[in-house]
């Protein structure tokens, strides 16, 4: 896609246990449910804020793919779009978190 669209990064799924969970779209409410992976990906293990030591954990997703985000800023502003942590949001406006980026597991989600 040109210019990419970051979000299609929540709904690819590798079948990794640090991958967006799987989900059906369609091409009539794309928007919404790329906007609705985006959010559930940040809101869940995508993204974790330490306000005691100002430190914003990323998936390594955003640091593969920080080139389709438009660089480190647009990551930032695509957290910030997102998330629903009011303390991350105005640290973010701030400018003023350390991120750093979480490990990610590669081993396989199970099926039970």
């Amino acid at each position: 896609l040109r210019p990419p669209d970051p979000r299609v990064h929540f709904a690819l799924v590798c079948g990794a246990r640090s991958c967006p969970p799987v989900a059906f779209y369609d091409g009539e409410h794309i928007d919404a449910q790329l906007d609705h992976a985006a959010s559930a990906f940040i809101n869940g293990a995508g993204a974790c804020y330490e306000p005691a030591s100002n430190t914003l954990w990323l998936s390594r997703i955003f640091r593969w793919y920080r080139g389709d985000f438009g660089g480190r800023a647009g990551v930032l502003e695509t957290v910030a779009r997102y998330t629903t942590d009011d303390r991350l949001r105005a640290a973010l406006a701030e400018g003023r978190v350390r991120v750093r980026y979480l490990p990610y597991d590669w081993s396989v989600n199970a099926v039970l």
